[in-house]
C-alpha cells in the first residue's frame, strides 16, 4: 500500500543539490544506463530523443525526466523493436501518463530546490480541482515513485527524496485536521509491523479512513507488537491495519497481527507489498486489503461499519 520510499542510501547520487538542478553529463547517463555515449548522441541527431539542453559550454546536460526516457528507451529495444518504433512506443506512453503530468512536474522541480512547502503547496492546488485522494493517487503518488526512480538512476538524491515526502507529509496532516471523523466511532489503529519503516502509504491510507468517518490513531514505523496490542486495548478500537512491505518485515508484522487478533476485540486487516502474492498471504491472521487505497478504504468502513463487531469473523485470506 503505497510507493517505494527510500529510507537511507544505496550508492552515490548527484554530487550537489546544484548540479542535479542542471542535468547530468552524458558520461553519467553512459555508467548509470549502460548506453555508449555515441549511441546515445546517435539517437538525438536522427530522432530528437531526447533533447538534453546544454551547459553555458556547450555540453549536453541531461535531466531527469531525459534518464528516464532513455532508460524506458533502452528497455523497449530489449523487445526486439527498431529504434524509431521504440521511440514512438516511449513517447506514447509518456503521453498516455501526461493527464496530471503538470502538478506532477511541479512536485519534482519543488523537490529538486529542496522547497517542501512548495510540494504542499502543488497538493493544496491539486485538492481544490480534483479531491483529496485523487490528489494522493494522480499526483503524490506518482510523483513520489518518479523521484525514486531519479534517485535510483543518480539523478537525485536522498534529500531530495525526503524533501518531496515531507511536503506529502504535511499535508496529509492538514487535510485530516480539516476533516471531523464521529468521535463515537470505534477508532481504527494503523501501524507499520515492528520491522517495517515505510509509513508514508499508511500516512495516506489515514485522510482515505478520516473521509470515510473513522477516527484514526496511526502509530507509524517500527511500532512494536506489544505496542500495537496495548493500544488497541486502550483506545477500544473497532479495526487495526499492520502493513509490511518487505519479505525481511513479514514475520514480525504477522506476529502482530496474530497478537491482535488473540485479543478478540478489534477486527484485523493487513496490507503491504510483503503480501502480494497469494503465497505470502496463506495463514496470515486477517484480511487483506490489497493495493488500492480506495478499495482498501472501503473494505474496512463495510466491515466494521455494521453493528455487528464481532471479531471472530476475521478470516484468513
Amino acid at each position: 500500500m503505497g510507493p517505494k520510499t527510500v529510507q537511507t542510501p544505496k550508492k552515490p547520487a548527484a554530487a550537489t543539490a546544484s548540479e542535479a538542478l542542471l542535468g547530468v553529463s552524458i558520461a553519467a547517463v553512459s555508467m548509470s544506463l549502460g548506453l555508449p555515449p555515441d549511441t546515445i548522441r546517435s539517437w538525438e541527431r536522427r530522432f530528437g530523443f531526447p533533447a538534453p539542453q546544454r551547459s553555458s559550454g556547450g555540453h549536453r546536460r541531461y535531466s531527469p525526466e531525459d534518464v528516464t526516457l532513455l532508460r524506458a528507451l533502452r528497455d523497449e529495444l530489449t523487445t526486439g523493436k527498431p529504434v524509431s518504433q521504440a521511440i514512438d512506443t516511449v513517447r506514447r506512453r509518456v503521453e498516455i501518463s501526461s493527464e496530471h503530468a503538470g502538478p506532477i512536474r511541479a512536485i519534482l522541480r519543488a523537490a529538486m530546490r529542496l522547497r517542501s512547502r512548495s510540494v504542499s503547496d502543488v497538493l493544496i492546488d491539486a485538492t481544490s480541482e480534483m479531491g483529496a485522494e485523487a490528489a494522493v493517487l494522480s499526483v503524490a503518488f506518482p510523483a513520489l515513485r518518479e523521484i525514486g526512480r531519479w534517485w535510483d538512476v543518480g539523478s537525485a538524491m536522498v534529500s531530495n527524496e525526503h524533501t518531496a515526502t515531507a511536503g506529502v507529509r504535511a499535508w496529509l496532516a492538514a487535510e485530516q485536521l480539516s476533516t471531523d471523523a464521529p468521535v463515537e466511532r470505534r477508532p481504527v489503529v494503523l501501524a507499520c509491523g515492528p520491522d517495517e519503516m515505510h509509513s508514508i502509504g499508511l500516512e495516506a491510507f489515514e485522510l482515505f479512513l478520516v473521509n470515510r468517518g473513522w477516527p484514526c490513531v496511526t502509530l507509524g514505523a517500527l511500532t512494536p507488537r506489544e505496542e500495537i496490542a496495548a493500544v488497541v486495548r486502550q483506545v477500544d478500537a473497532g479495526g487495526v491495519v499492520i502493513t509490511s512491505h518487505q519479505a525481511t518485515t513479514r514475520r514480525t508484522a504477522i506476529d502482530a497481527l496474530r497478537e491482535v487478533r488473540s485479543l478478540r476485540r478489534a477486527r484485523v486487516f493487513y496490507a503491504g507489498r510483503a503480501f502480494s502474492s497469494p503465497g505470502a498471504r496463506m495463514g496470515v491472521p486477517g484480511i487483506y486489503l490489497g493495493e488500492d487505497l480506495t478499495t482498501a478504504a472501503d473494505l474496512v468502513d463495510v466491515t466494521i461499519g455494521g453493528n455487528d463487531l464481532d471479531p471472530a469473523r476475521n478470516e484468513a485470506s
